[in-house]
């Protein structure tokens, strides 16, 4: 609908973070990257976003909106997108918080016969660092069991999913067999960073988590 459209904030989210990204590679590189150009009108006219003219950058923007999706969804579209894994012009940038916790987001898990009362946000990284290292592991089974046990309040976990079943697409494809051993797979995920927007120490407090990863290809 118009109205969650309107609410919809990811974009928003990510498109400082590519200008601020791009932006610092191009300054970094100006004196041996190309001038930048103007659209073409084929451009123009399909609507494209391009961020060329406006920050000296050669890049443009595809959204991909991903709403709820079924398992068979996910591998569907995993398996769609997977091709262009292989495509060195090619940046996936998935938006996503991890969890949400508080009563105003209706999601207050606690384990109290593992954790002291007033260390909540303890508990709450440790549920979050389960499911990054499923991520981690490309494991979308386990991502996927992990959300239906635990039902972590994590907003992008079906573009997360949709990404895991890409990589593995592209890990069963035949090219990727010729190119790579099993023993050295062609993409891995590391994750670079975790902070909480508050260390919750009582049920009448909350915050949200928030996690930076990496998904990279590996050297021949």
């Amino acid at each position: 609908s118009m109205k969650e459209d309107a609410s919809e904030h990811s974009m928003e989210l990510i498109v400082p973070f590519l200008s601020f990204m791009f932006l610092s590679h191009y300054e970094n590189n100006k004196d041996t990257a190309q001038p930048p150009q103007e659209d073409t009108d084929e451009e123009k006219s399909s609507g494209k976003h391009t961020c060329k003219k406006a920050w000296n950058a050669s890049f443009k923007i595809v959204p991909i909106m991903v709403g709820h999706c079924k398992s068979s969804h996910h591998k569907l579209y995993g398996e769609m997108l997977s091709e262009y894994l292989n495509d060195d012009s090619t940046l996936f940038v998935i938006s996503s918080d991890f969890a949400h916790w508080g009563h105003n987001y209706g999601y207050t898990p606690f384990d109290k016969h593992n954790y002291a009362k007033d260390h909540i946000h303890e508990y709450i990284k440790d549920l979050d660092f389960m499911g990054m290292q499923c991520i981690q592991r490309l494991d979308y089974p386990g991502f996927h069991k992990y959300l239906n046990e635990t039902q972590n309040t994590i907003c992008g976990q079906h573009p997360i999913c949709v990404l895991l079943n890409a990589v593995n697409a592209y890990h069963g494809s035949s090219s990727s067999k010729n190119k790579h051993s099993e023993k050295a797979p062609p993409f891995q995920m590391r994750f670079v960073n975790y902070s909480q927007s508050n260390k919750v120490t009582n049920f009448n407090e909350y915050s949200v988590s928030y996690a930076a990863g990496i998904l990279y290809q590996t050297q021949e």
